[in-house]
């Protein structure tokens, strides 16, 4: 993917950040990111963030079959929420990093466009049960943006990929 296209998602990505805190009073929002899906090697590769840095996400290229909570939500549509991180043992490696880093609560989207698979935006929050049923319901339109946008971009990266 070409760093135009890139930085492209970036800013978009950075703007519906800031418009999510305002406009739906999600102050704790903390982080949002975006990871892309590559189907030759079933592994989900970090592309953008928004907010705050987490360099252990940031670079941190995950295969599906060893995240098996990840596998299963790429194979639907609906979102996963964790209203609190801190409570029960879901959390694995990657809850544990994002309570250290102060999080609370977490949103994943799974990314669709045309039936294809495309990748996951991660919402992070201070705030724990920041991700009520209504926010979520708003959240989907967003997560069907970052969705198209994705694949456009890897349309755009690979052309041949795109169509088949």
């Amino acid at each position: 993917m070409s760093e135009i296209i890139k930085r492209a998602l970036s800013l978009a990505l950075a703007h519906a950040h800031a418009g999510l805190q305002q406009s739906l009073g999600l102050s704790g929002l903390g982080r949002m990111a975006i990871a892309r899906y590559d189907p030759r090697d079933n592994t989900v590769y970090p592309l953008v963030s928004s907010g705050m840095e987490a360099e252990f996400f940031d670079h941190m290229a995950m295969e599906l079959d060893r995240v098996p909570s990840l596998a299963l939500l790429a194979t639907g549509t609906a979102p996963r929420v964790v209203d609190d991180l801190r409570e029960g043992s879901r959390s694995g490696i990657m809850g544990a990093e994002l309570i250290r880093l102060g999080f609370r609560s977490s949103l994943t989207y799974p990314l669709w466009h045309q039936g294809r698979f495309q990748g996951f935006l991660f919402m992070d929050s201070s705030q724990p049960r920041c991700f009520d049923e209504v926010t979520t319901r708003r959240l989907a339109d967003v997560a069907h943006l970052f969705g198209s946008l994705l694949a456009a971009s890897s349309a755009q990266a690979d052309p041949l990929a795109a169509h088949g």
